[in-house]
């Protein structure tokens, strides 16, 4: 490896993108939005794994996540510059490309040696669009992103010089060339190079063995400043695999709006070896104390029942059966009481299925496998077993009728107040067509979309993107106030058996008032960070510029 005496320096980064009073959320999240509740911050495992291969390999690494930590520009530069890294990796979405350019923008006067490279679902629908669009030298596509891009980096180290690469040259994304700056690279699959050729029909690659990639190194990635409010402390977050599963394997979800399953993991579901996770598990509770884990999977590993059943013979094996909670996502077409069984005795506790609508023509029209009665069986099934289920819901479909909403809104209250058990929650939002879904496409083809298709920035989940009869606003409301009324919070307190529930349930209604204020108008106060000045000057030059003086101050 070339490069500094002190290693290859690659950094992860997801840079402030607001002013105050509002908070991105992005990494490890499907959808987009801005929000008013500081309870969420889920782990961004992707990323966190690319840190570590990168670190396993030899370099040096930096993770800086400054949506999480609460960095605002000057920090967050300013630790950026300490590093002094030769590779710079994103994570970017649709509706924050533009800004991660204007970040890239900004940045590239202070680090003129540094490459710069994005991944995300995203860049793996687009990877030219997304290139043009940040100026970044390189985009790693597929899910897989965090070994292809590790192996990028790797790349990267056997042509860098001590102080990096070739600086570049120019103003903004225009003054890029890439192609000279590394010249010799050999590119890994799944890795594009700003100036070169790009298929928009390559293949994406996937990692055939999950298992043979390393756990990821918690102490790497600040993991402590992570979770959300319903689960227990201290909570770490893993994948079992990568992709949703239904029925069995030959039945992957397909649902039209799914961006990560239809750009990431190309409508699969991959498993790691039971053994292997619950291996994992018993790691974190014996060196970081983790009460609970959350499985971020699309599905969970809930569709396989041999799976089950070697991961509850493992954590036996292992002794941390009972000690370590599990909770994860889940299809309801997967709950049936065979495996319902093995999951609690595995100590699963809380699942987290997607109801999306109470109207089978809704779902239907969503390419959705299950329909409400399925959904009604699954959850009441879960529950009947003692597990919490947290379902989420969605209105804003162009299709959707006033009567429909009403039914989401009817089912949602009777699987809340079914054997209602402390935990037992939703989560509501409108509905978002992203770039790589059917749904974008049929949105285009049908006139659905409220804006130009080019303006991704109106894709958050705080206000409507689709035509639709409804008030999203007051629908969505309307499904978070269920928390409150009095029979389900009077049933939910009679439940509560613990200290740490108590917990639970006032973090809980910090992130309920959160998101109420959500869909009751924003507010984004404070200095916003620099790049997104000049990005909004670029449009309205009556634009005041910042007092910001650079990382140095």
């Amino acid at each position: 490896m070339k490069s500094s005496d002190d290693g290859f320096r690659v950094a992860f980064g997801s840079p402030p993108l607001a002013g105050d009073g509002l908070r991105p959320l992005l990494l490890q999240n499907r959808q987009f939005k801005y929000t008013h509740s500081d309870r969420i911050r889920i782990y961004p495992l992707i990323p966190s794994s690319f840190v570590t291969l990168c670190h396993d390999m030899g370099m040096k690494v930096l993770f800086l996540d400054a949506l999480a930590a609460n960095l605002n520009a000057g920090p967050f530069l300013k630790a950026l510059m300490d590093f002094r890294p030769h590779l710079i990796m994103m994570e970017t979405k649709a509706p924050v490309i533009g800004r991660h350019g204007a970040f890239i923008d900004y940045i590239r006067p202070l680090f003129p040696g540094a490459a710069m490279a994005i991944a995300g679902d995203h860049v793996t629908c687009d990877p030219a669009g997304s290139l043009k669009a940040t100026g970044a030298d390189f985009a790693v596509v597929g899910g897989d992103w965090d070994y292809y891009g590790a192996l990028l980096a790797y790349e990267l180290s056997s042509i860098a010089g001590s102080a990096g690469f070739a600086h570049w040259q120019g103003s903004g994304s225009a003054g890029m060339n890439s192609s000279s700056r590394f010249d010799g690279i050999t590119l890994p699959p799944g890795c594009y190079m700003n100036g070169s050729s790009v298929s928009e029909h390559q293949a994406i690659p996937f990692v055939e063995n999950l298992s043979s990639l390393p756990w990821i190194k918690r102490e790497l990635t600040g993991w402590k400043s992570y979770g959300e409010a319903y689960l227990l402390k201290p909570a770490a977050y893993i994948l079992s695999g990568r992709g949703c599963g239904g029925r069995g394997a030959g039945d992957p979800g397909k649902c039209i709006f799914c961006v990560w399953q239809h750009t990431l993991w190309g409508c699969t579901a991959r498993l790691r070896d039971p053994q292997d996770v619950a291996d994992e598990i018993a790691w974190l509770h014996s060196h970081y104390g983790v009460a609970e884990v959350f499985d971020d999977n699309e599905a969970g590993p809930c569709w396989d029942g041999e799976w089950l059943e070697k991961f509850a013979s493992r954590l036996s094996a292992r002794g941390v059966m009972g000690k370590v909670r599990y909770s994860c996502n889940a299809r309801a077409d997967s709950l049936v009481p065979d495996r319902l069984e093995i999951m609690r005795s595995a100590g699963f506790r809380l699942l987290k299925v997607g109801l999306e609508s109470g109207s089978d023509r809704v779902l239907s029209r969503l390419g959705k496998a299950e329909r409400v009665q399925e959904i009604i069986r699954g959850v009441k099934a879960a529950k009947d077993f003692g597990l919490n289920v947290l379902i989420t819901t969605m209105v804003g479909y162009p299709w959707e009728r006033e009567a429909d909403a009403e039914k989401t809104l009817q089912v949602a209250r009777g699987l809340l107040n079914y054997r209602t058990g402390f935990g037992d929650s939703l989560q509501a939002s409108v509905i978002v067509p992203y770039p790589g879904t059917p749904l974008w496409r049929k949105s285009i083809d049908n006139g659905w979309l409220l804006h130009d298709p080019a303006d991704y920035e109106k894709l958050t989940m705080d206000q409507p993107a689709l035509k639709s009869d409804l008030n999203t606003t007051e629908w969505v409301r309307r499904l978070w106030s269920l928390h409150l009324e009095p029979g389900f919070m009077l049933k939910s307190l009679v439940s509560m058996r613990s200290i740490h529930q108590f917990g639970i349930a006032f973090r809980g209604l910090l992130s309920l008032l959160g998101h109420l204020r959500d869909y009751g108008g924003q507010s984004e106060t404070g200095q916003p960070p620099p790049w997104l000045l000049a990005m909004r000057r670029k449009t309205d030059p009556e634009v005041e510029d910042s007092d910001y003086e650079g990382a140095s101050s």
